[in-house]
């Protein structure tokens, strides 16, 4: 007798591994003690782990650093900065074009953090732009500039550094220390005003990271995003963020109401504006409406770009990056925007000399004087020329003497006697 078969069983589960999680697209070199502090900020929201790079002559700053990459430079390599010498970067230390590389690898985009106006930062980040590029990655430069407290050396030497920066970076988000200002009450000690510009820099460079990194429903692409901030064009940024019920409109408020973008709203100057939301869950039609139909009011002639994208992160969390741009070529010496070191450039005011200046040109542009820098030309004054308008005929009294009264020939007309200025239409 044969044994009864057993009992079909069920087929076993088949168990897919949990999916790697995605590596980052982003790798961050911190240069300077104003970069390490907001690599620190970055870094406590996620955002560089595992693929950072701090570079600073300041051992403290550099041991109390969590980059995973540090190169202290020597004494001698800080002095060859300061003297603005050009050379290789391997000559400076040998150390850092290898770090470079490795930080870059597999890196699609690398931001550069420093603080503008000290030797540092100031010298070193143009020289590590080509660096990053030939790694293969776009370099978007976040940093700072002086407070008009630090002096007109430290200011010169960050323009000249920034103007280096629009030159080679693919993109610039430029904090000026003026704008810092309105950020903090009177009487705030400098140190506290030092910090203060880590923070909304620190935002921008997450909200950054979110709009180039995270898979969109409505893209904004990088070459969109590196036409809004090469060069000098990027004239404000500011973020924001809320939850519940109404984060979409608390959003919009904290967006207008933002220090940084004081001024900007409305102008004429403003060539295109770039929108990202992002939240979890995603924004829905009518959260999206609503802050897209803010932003166009506020910028009536300016394009509007909007991207949305899914951060899983954000656990009810509702995010905006606003990038304002400026209609101002990047190169024009003489239309400056407003994020610029030194705002509106006044007739006395002196500046770097620019291979843009020239000795001779139109009212209003930039023009060396002897001792070397660059002054606004003054307008010409304004010359009283007699229009061609008819004269009312005396009829007998052609030939007479003229009217004088209170020593004044009223024969003549009024606007040439009291220099009256007519324009022509």
């Amino acid at each position: 007798m044969n044994a009864p078969l057993p009992p079909p069983t069920a087929p076993a589960e088949i168990i897919s591994p949990a999916p790697a999680p995605a590596p980052s697209r982003c790798a961050i070199i911190a240069i300077g003690r104003a970069g390490l502090a907001v690599l620190e900020d970055l870094r406590h929201s996620g955002l560089g782990r595992g693929a950072s790079l701090a570079i600073s002559a300041d051992s403290g700053a550099l041991t109390a650093s969590t980059a995973e990459l540090k190169i202290a430079l020597s004494t001698a390599a800080h002095d060859r900065l300061a003297t603005g010498e050009e050379m290789e970067l391997a000559a400076l230390d040998a150390r850092l074009p290898a770090a470079v590389r490795n930080v870059c690898l597999g890196k699609a985009f690398v931001f550069l953090l420093a603080g503008l106006g000290g030797n540092t930062g100031t010298r070193l980040i143009p020289w590590l732009v080509p660096a990053v590029k030939a790694a293969g990655a776009r370099v978007f430069a976040l940093v700072t500039s002086p407070f008009d407290g630090e002096g007109r050396s430290r200011r010169q030497l960050a323009e000249a550094g920034l103007q280096t920066l629009a030159e080679q970076a693919d993109g610039v988000l430029c904090l000026p220390g003026q704008r810092t200002a309105k950020l903090l009450p009177v009487g705030v000690p400098l140190r506290e005003c030092f910090l203060a510009s880590v923070q909304p820099l620190a935002e921008a460079g997450r909200g950054l990271a979110r709009l180039l990194t995270l898979p969109a429903s409505l893209p904004i692409y990088p070459r969109e995003v590196c036409a809004v901030l090469r060069g000098r064009s990027c004239l404000a940024f500011a973020t924001a963020e809320a939850t519940g019920p109404e984060r979409a409109r608390e959003v919009a408020e904290k967006l207008f109401a933002h220090p940084l973008l004081a001024g900007t709203a409305g102008s004429v100057r403003t060539g295109s504006v770039i929108l990202s939301v992002t939240g979890w869950p995603e924004p829905t039609q009518d959260e999206l409406k609503c802050l897209t139909e803010r932003v166009e009011r506020g910028w009536e002639r300016a394009g509007v770009r909007v991207g949305v994208a899914a951060d899983e992160t954000a656990s009810g969390t509702l995010r905006a990056l606003l990038l304002v741009s400026s209609t101002a070529s990047a190169g024009a010496s003489d239309e400056r925007s407003d994020a610029d070191l030194s705002g509106t450039v006044s007739d006395t005011e002196s500046m770097p000399t620019s291979e843009a200046a020239t000795a001779h040109g139109p009212a209003g542009a930039l023009v060396p004087d002897e001792g070397g820098r660059v002054r606004r030309k003054r307008n010409p004054p304004a010359k009283q020329e007699q229009l061609a308008l008819e004269m009312v005929p005396r009829g007998r009294f052609e030939k007479g003497p003229p009217t004088i009264h209170k020593g004044e020939d009223l024969d003549v007309p009024t606007y040439i006697r009291r220099r009256v200025i007519l324009t022509q239409n």
